[in-house]
């Protein structure tokens, strides 16, 4: 891959679906889209470039986005953003729900479902059922495939070997090849794909967003973007929780107040 077609499809790739790849990455870049330039039988990069462009491959961008980025996730990573939340159940979330409202938490970016279910078995240790049916949990990501592997719910030993027993019993049902996360807790949660810098459909605002580990993708300017955009889809006195790497530009930070570590409650 020469240093003109690294450009071009980095713009490409700017232009469409918002990462962001630095100079550097070219190597690895190149060593990851040559799987699938072999694999369509196409002479080279740029005629890859050139049918992605002319959208003479339909299913192909979402391939592109699954070589480009990585889907790391773990159950409860990242714990302290998981005691605030449960914090702020127990002293928000619940008189809310006595009262008959919603609690609507959205995660950004949810990988193979470990967040999602994460937040959704926070907030079954802390809430009762009744509360519960008032929760909706909206999980979305770019890639279909970890988004059907999220819908199943079902993980493997290696996936689920740092779970205390307790919250195997309470929240998962063992089955051949791993363990299923229960009826209850799959039902709380709505998974839809979702391009971070295309349109959104929400038209309602959250009360919690968690948007971890995603914009680090980005250039500063589409982070910026990204940072009002989710903000203006939180309701004001609701949460965001955002990754150990990521910052919020000065602007974002104007309209928040920190609450902890990574965690911040718009004003």
């Amino acid at each position: 891959m020469t240093s003109a077609e690294f450009d071009s499809l980095a713009g490409f790739v700017k232009s469409q679906i918002g990462l962001h790849l630095r100079p550097e990455k070219r190597a690895l870049v190149e060593s990851r889209l040559a799987k699938r330039v072999a694999s369509l039988g196409l002479p080279g990069f740029m005629a890859y470039l050139d049918a992605l462009k002319q959208n003479a491959l339909p299913d192909e961008m979402e391939a592109l986005s699954q070589a480009l980025t990585t889907n790391v996730t773990a159950f409860f990573r990242e714990s302290h953003h998981f005691q605030t939340l449960k914090q702020v159940a127990e002293r928000d979330f619940a008189l809310r729900l006595e009262r008959g409202e919603q609690v609507r938490i959205w995660s950004a970016g949810c990988s193979t479902g470990a967040e999602p279910y994460s937040i959704a078995m926070t907030l079954r240790d802390c809430l009762s059922d009744l509360a519960l049916t008032r929760v909706r949990i909206l999980a979305t990501d770019i890639d279909t495939n970890v988004l059907a592997k999220a819908r199943s719910g079902l993980y493997g030993a290696r996936e689920t070997e740092a779970l205390p027993q307790e919250t195997l019993d309470r929240h998962f049902i063992r089955e051949t090849g791993g363990h299923r996360i229960s009826a209850q807790l799959r039902e709380m949660v709505r998974f839809n794909p979702l391009n971070l810098i295309a349109p959104w459909p929400m038209r309602r605002d959250f009360t919690a967003v968690f948007c971890r580990n995603v914009v680090i993708y980005f250039d500063g300017e589409t982070q910026a973007r990204l940072w009002q955009r989710i903000l203006a889809q939180i309701e004001p006195g609701g949460h965001l929780f955002i990754g150990h790497s990521e910052r919020l530009d000065p602007a974002a930070l104007k309209a928040v107040t920190s609450t902890g570590v990574t965690t911040y409650r718009k004003s």
